[in-house]
């Protein structure tokens, strides 16, 4: 259609920035319809200079009305409208339509592009909305200017968009992308241990995703022991290690935590209750009986460093339980009743056990038997103790002791009566006892010593048995005849060992004198008489042993005159001594056998008389002789 030219300008109110893609439509103008608005004639879009042109426009009176191409954005313009009278020719537009108010866009995303619901978004503090499950926003009516598009949620943080040119023509915002995200929690450790003192705060060590930080708590609540702590991290599809740390004294004082590092994700938002709590497990177990009641009025008790530190009391049931137990190791120990001494026996009364982060649930006390305590009371004696059923229904229990303690426990295996005897190296006053499972009174004897027991050892150099006295004197000149027996002996070897034994009054000072008399005359005593003395002490002790008494064959001077001539003297003298040590005559063959001696040392033989012949002429008589032993 012929006709002439209408020009228009869009632009943006206050920087006047031209606006494009801005639709202008013209219509007829029609007065009876609201808005003036007759049919539809035209439409033109604004380009980057903001120019709008409608080509060959007939004469006439139309309405031009400005919108936006893009329906996802909303412009407002001043005027809305605007009348034209198109007469003779083109018609240039001076007033520009201005965008006043406009739509704008944004979204909020993680820096792998998932986007972030909820996030408050405002400019310049005004005019705050919320993104949606895409992570968009739609902020309407601004104007155009340089802004401050600011993003907020809790527990994240956002780099925002800092003096931002806002225009009608830009209005798709840059993305607002996560910057940190919040890792909260606790470090709660309610039972703290008297020893030490609580720190006012604790170190978080956090490593992962190329970083390496070390964070402290923010807050301590003294009376609950919880420690808060919050901080931020990057954003990653990868774990993060929190580790929580404790002192080295708390370390050493047993506090544990039941898991000191954790892995933390914040791929899908904030971690606000990460928690690190005490390892605090219970210790559990239970008393095994073979008495009826045996667990009533038992405790038990964990020891550390000698001192109780846990006690509980064990049910009628024999089941125990320690709650609230601090890391580390202690000597679990049954505890009788105050006061009291129990009569059970124990396989183990008291053990060492680990306690670490979990509950220890398999402790065992298990009685064995019925407890008699024998007491030595100023004794350092060895003792063996027997006890014997008085039914005979089972077989004899023996102990031995090194008596070192002032009491030691005997452990019968069944309830019932029991003959107690007692050995040792001292007599006591009694040494049978009776003792009833059943009567508690009667689970403790008391031994008193009477007299002492001196042992001694003889040995005899013979393969043959011989009759041996050993003779005990005091220094009164008292004798008494010690009893002698044989204790050993080997025929493939020619000793014999014999043991003397004598009872001596307990506390008596003693100086002995010990002889022994072999029953073959041709043995003699090594050494003749044995001096022994014994001063009592504060402890009644074993009698040391005297030393050993050995019986040896001794030594014989075996010779023969010539000639043979019976009834001959024959004197033994030690070489350099006049004295006559052995005497002896020949027989009717001339020989003679004098002895015996301790020894053969330096011995010569001389005749002593010179018989004469009963042809009254004399002799001389030749002498030889060996020694012999």
């Amino acid at each position: 259609m012929t006709g002439y030219d209408v020009r228009a300008k869009v632009r943006s109110s206050g920087d006047e920035h031209p606006v494009s893609g801005v639709e202008l439509q013209l219509y007829s103008y029609d007065k009876s319809n609201r808005g003036g608005l007759g049919s539809h004639i035209a439409k033109a879009r604004s380009d980057d200079g903001g120019r709008v042109v409608f080509a060959s426009v007939p004469q006439g009176c139309f309405v031009l009305v400005p919108s936006f191409a893009e329906q996802t954005t909303q412009f407002e313009f001043n005027p809305a409208s605007l009348q034209v009278e198109v007469q003779h020719g083109s018609v240039v537009i001076e007033k520009p339509f201005e965008v006043v108010g406009f739509t704008v866009y944004g979204r909020v995303l993680l820096e792998d592009g998932r986007p972030v619901q909820g996030v408050k978004v405002s400019v310049n503090g005004e005019r705050a909305v919320e993104t949606d499950g895409d992570g968009f926003y739609k902020i309407d009516k601004m104007k155009a200017g340089i802004y401050d598009v600011i993003a907020e949620k809790d527990n994240y943080e956002f780099k925002s968009l800092r003096n931002i040119q806002i225009a009608a023509n830009s209005a798709d915002l840059p993305d607002i992308i996560v910057r940190g995200i919040d890792v909260c929690g606790t470090i709660s450790i309610p039972h703290y241990p008297s020893t030490i003192v609580p720190p006012g705060q604790r170190i978080v060590r956090v490593e992962g995703n190329g970083i390496k930080r070390v964070e402290q708590t923010k807050s301590y609540e003294k009376k609950k022991g919880v420690y808060r702590f919050c901080f931020q991290l990057a954003p990653s599809n990868e774990d993060y290690i929190v580790t929580a740390s404790l002192t080295p004294e708390e370390e050493a004082a047993g506090l544990l935590l039941s898991s000191s590092s954790l892995p933390v994700n914040v791929a899908n938002g904030p971690v606000l209750w990460l928690s690190f709590s005490q390892s605090l497990p219970n210790v559990s177990g239970k008393v095994q009986c073979i008495a009826a009641n045996c667990a009533k009025g038992l405790s038990v008790r964990l020891n550390s460093r000698g001192k109780t530190v846990y006690t509980t009391k064990v049910e009628d049931t024999g089941k125990f339980l320690l709650t609230n137990v601090f890391s580390g190791t202690y000597e679990a120990v049954i505890q009788e009743p105050l006061g009291l001494v129990s009569p059970w026996c124990w396989k183990s009364p008291s053990f060492e056990i680990s306690v670490a982060s979990t509950d220890l649930d398999t402790l065992s006390f298990e009685q064995v038997g019925y407890k008699l305590e024998v007491r030595s009371p100023g004794m350092h004696v060895p003792l063996n103790v027997t006890a014997r059923s008085t039914k005979g229904k089972m077989e004899p229990v023996s102990y031995n002791f090194d008596g070192l303690d002032k009491s030691v426990d005997v452990c019968v295996p069944a309830a019932g009566k029991y003959s107690i005897s007692v050995s040792s190296c001292v007599v006591f006053d009694e040494y049978e006892f009776i003792y009833d499972t059943a009567v508690y009174k009667s689970s403790a004897i008391n031994l008193r010593a009477s007299f002492l027991r001196l042992n001694g050892e003889i040995d005899v150099h013979s393969s043959a048995g011989m009759d041996l006295k050993a003779l005990i004197s005091d220094k009164d000149g008292k004798e008494v005849l010690a009893k002698v027996s044989l204790v050993t002996f080997d025929n493939s070897v020619p000793l014999r060992v014999y043991n003397y034994n004598h009872l001596l009054p307990v506390g008596v000072e003693q100086n002995l004198k010990i002889s022994v008399t072999p029953g073959n005359s041709e043995y003699l005593v090594y050494p003749p008489v044995l001096s022994y003395k014994y001063t009592p002490q504060n402890v009644i002790q074993c009698l040391p042993s005297p030393r050993s008494i050995a019986v040896k064959l001794g030594g014989f001077v075996i010779g023969k005159v010539t000639p043979e001539v019976k009834g001959v003297k024959i004197d033994v003298k030690r070489k350099s001594s006049e004295d006559v040590i052995l005497s002896g005559e020949t027989d009717g063959q001339g020989f003679y056998k004098l002895g015996p001696l301790h020894d053969l040392d330096n011995i010569e033989v001389f005749i002593f008389v010179v018989i004469a012949a009963a042809a009254a002429a004399v002799v001389e008589l030749a002498l030889s002789y060996i020694l012999y032993v």
